[in-house]
């Protein structure tokens, strides 16, 4: 196997994108219908990049090896936000507060021979200061120890360089918290979603059935209930109950696309959503995350756009049981992960159901 394809021992290598900005969940417009259905605070997008060739007709080595290393490697643990289910608040994927770039630095310091002095809290101006402290000493008359940064690291010309494979190793099994190490991703589940669609005519049938009037309004039915989830109209018959009448206008395939799964996640919401009483708002949604997330080319041969990127719908494990995207499993609770294999970056996009910011 040729070195550098996605089954190559020396696996993937991924870097967090912060600059990479995603404008479908921050413009005005968006903000005040993510609020209106519970979502605003709890549905974020991120990027990363990776360094290794993708080919769409291997993605079961991604799944296998790339998303395996994803949730191992020490620039995604400190950067891969999920939201705690404890707090409601932001976390990492490194247990429950950010790590720095300098705390990742020193993890691969410590894991490597480059590292002949022991890292400790540096001295303060006022110890320096002290009388009692003589050159090189402490006030307590002991040997100071070095405090090692960066710069003086990098100026040991003869220092070896670090093992990253070796560092790396010893990370994965680390998730930093506040208390300490916490547990290790024991287990990845990656489900391949279809991703072909290329127009939002794929909704049309929704006035052709007379799902939605020829105005927009989402025609309503008597109050029902399919748990967790309310239903008084038709278009939530059609997402949700599978033995109503129009369910069928969705064969299973289609549910499957990833852009019913974006269409339907945002129709259903959060805990305390809105619903809109007319199809517009969710449709334009759903196609500017779409057109966000997705990446096209046009086929050189045939001229016809088509879509490059692959998604999967990602859950993690430790021994404890499921621990990303969350601990609890809910339809609404989702982390998908759009790869662009030209580009060679992974968009993720997480959502966690409960109630959304209301301000």
């Amino acid at each position: 196997m040729a070195a550098g394809e996605p089954g190559d021992l020396g696996g993937y290598y991924f870097r967090f994108l912060p600059q990479k900005t995603f404008q479908c969940l921050s413009t005005p417009e968006t903000t005040s219908r993510l609020r209106q259905w519970s979502m605003l605070g709890r549905v974020a997008a991120q990027a990363f990049g990776f360094d290794q060739t993708f080919q769409a007709y291997r993605k079961d080595d991604f799944v296998m090896v790339g998303v395996r290393a994803f949730f191992k490697d020490p620039d995604v643990i400190p950067n891969l936000k999920l939201l705690s289910d404890s707090s409601g608040q932001w976390i990492t994927l490194a247990g429950h507060q950010p790590v720095s770039e300098d705390w990742i630095h020193a993890l691969l310091l410590r894991h490597s021979s480059c590292l002949q002095t022991p890292i400790v809290p540096p001295i303060s101006p006022a110890q320096d200061r002290s009388e009692a402290a003589g050159p090189g000493r402490t006030p307590g008359g002991q040997p100071r120890r070095k405090w090692v940064t960066r710069q003086c690291y990098s100026s040991q010309a003869q220092a070896p360089p670090c093992d990253r494979d070796e560092a790396r190793s010893s990370c994965s099994s680390l998730a930093v918290t506040p208390s300490g190490p916490g547990t290790e991703v024991k287990k990845i589940e990656a489900i391949n979603v279809p991703c072909t669609q290329l127009s939002m005519s794929f909704f049309n049938r929704l006035y052709n059935e007379n799902i939605v009037r020829d105005n927009g309004h989402i025609v309503k039915c008597l109050d029902s209930f399919c748990d967790p989830f309310p239903v008084s109209d038709e278009l939530r018959k059609v997402l949700l109950v599978e033995d109503s009448e129009k369910y069928g206008i969705f064969s299973q395939p289609d549910r499957e696309e990833f852009l019913f799964c974006l269409f339907k996640h945002l129709c259903l919401g959060g805990a305390l959503c809105q619903y809109e009483d007319v199809l517009p708002p969710y449709l334009q949604t759903t196609k500017l995350l779409y057109k966000d997330l997705v990446s096209v080319r046009k086929n050189p041969q045939t001229k016809k756009i088509q879509i490059t990127s692959s998604v999967f719908k990602v859950t993690a494990y430790d021994s404890a049981g499921m621990c990303y995207p969350s601990t609890k499993s809910h339809e609404q609770t989702f982390s998908y992960f759009i790869v662009d294999p030209i580009k060679r970056h992974v968009h993720v996009l997480y959502h966690s159901y409960g109630v959304g910011d209301m301000s």
